[in-house]
């Protein structure tokens, strides 16, 4: 009889062990996340009528960010125009923008159903395309 309580109390302390070792192992786990830079694209030029004058008025800066529990957010068209837009809305009067750029970050925990961070930043030059006679200097 001494022996059965022996060896319940030993596997009781085994499974105590256990316990505290997965709960190490999910705390040390929950601070585990990538931080990635998925791509930078940079352009220095934009598609503009040939007899159309372009000033610049400034700086133009939007971002967007998606999060998702237990995946992979998804950024669509209708998110990157209207960062385009908030981008443009920036200046008083920009109907474009030129020498732009967009980075794209992605947050990823390492956990399954944890959460996971996507953010698209536009920057560049906002300015007024005038279509009209071209004044050459």
């Amino acid at each position: 009889m001494d022996m059965i309580k022996e060896r319940g109390r030993r596997m009781r302390s085994e499974v105590k062990w256990v316990c505290i070792v997965m709960l190490l192992l999910m705390i040390a786990l929950t601070g585990c996340t990538m931080d990635m830079e998925m791509g930078r694209l940079t352009t220095h030029s934009n598609f503009v009528y040939p007899n159309s004058n372009v000033r610049v008025l400034g700086p133009a800066y939007a971002e967007v960010t998606k999060t998702k529990w237990g995946g992979l957010p998804i950024l669509e068209y209708s998110d990157l125009k209207k960062v385009y837009n908030q981008a443009l809305a920036s200046q008083a009067g920009a109907n474009l923008l030129i020498n732009y750029s967009q980075d794209t970050r992605m947050q990823m925990s390492i956990l399954p159903f944890s959460s996971n961070t996507v953010r698209y930043e536009l920057r560049g030059d906002a300015a007024q395309m005038v279509v009209g006679e071209q004044k050459l200097r």
